[in-house]
C-alpha cells in the first residue's frame, strides 16, 4: 500500500504545480500576455501527460490487487482493502484538488474565448464585415441597410 500512497502524493505535488500554473495562465490571460503563454502551455502539458501517467500506474496497482482499474471502481478498491481505507483522506484532497483545477481551467478557457472573440470583432470591423452580424441600429432605430453596414475604417 505504501506504493499507492508514493503515487497519490505524487499526484497531488502535480496538481499543486497545475493549480499554480493555472493561476500564472489567468494573470498573462488578463494582461493579454499571450506571447508568454507558449511556455506555459507547454509545461502545462507536460504536468497532464505526468498526471495521466501516474494515474495509469494507480490503475495498474489496483489491478495487480486482483480490482477492476477503471477510475470508478477505485473508491470501492480502497473501502474493500484494509489498508486501503487510511488512504481515502488523501484521495478525496486528491479530487478536491483536481475540481479546483478544471474550474480554473473553465475560467481560463471563457476569458481565452472572450479574448478570441473581441479580436475576431476588431478584426471584422476593420475589414468591413461586421455589419452583416451586426444587431447594431442607426440613429433613428432602423436596421442599417446592406450599404450602410459594408463601410469599412478603410473607407472613412
Amino acid at each position: 500500500m505504501q506504493a499507492l500512497r508514493e503515487i497519490l502524493e505524487n499526484e497531488l505535488e502535480a496538481v499543486d504545480q497545475l493549480t499554480g500554473l493555472l493561476e500564472v495562465e489567468r494573470s498573462l490571460l488578463e494582461d493579454n500576455k499571450h506571447q508568454s503563454l507558449d511556455e506555459l502551455l507547454t509545461k502545462k502539458n507536460a504536468l497532464l501527460l505526468n498526471l495521466n501517467q501516474l494515474e495509469q500506474k494507480r490503475s495498474q496497482y489496483v489491478i495487480a490487487q486482483g480490482f477492476d482499474g477503471s477510475p470508478e471502481q477505485f473508491p470501492e478498491f480502497l473501502l474493500k482493502s484494509d489498508s486501503g481505507k487510511t488512504l481515502i483522506p488523501l484521495v478525496e484532497r486528491l479530487k478536491e484538488k483536481l475540481e479546483d483545477c478544471f474550474q480554473k481551467n473553465r475560467v481560463n478557457g471563457g476569458i481565452a474565448e472572450l479574448s478570441a472573440y473581441c479580436i475576431d470583432h476588431s478584426l471584422s470591423i476593420l475589414r468591413g464585415t461586421s455589419g452583416q452580424d451586426s444587431a447594431t441600429y442607426g440613429p433613428g432605430g432602423q436596421k442599417p441597410t446592406q450599404s450602410e453596414s459594408q463601410r469599412t475604417l478603410a473607407k472613412a
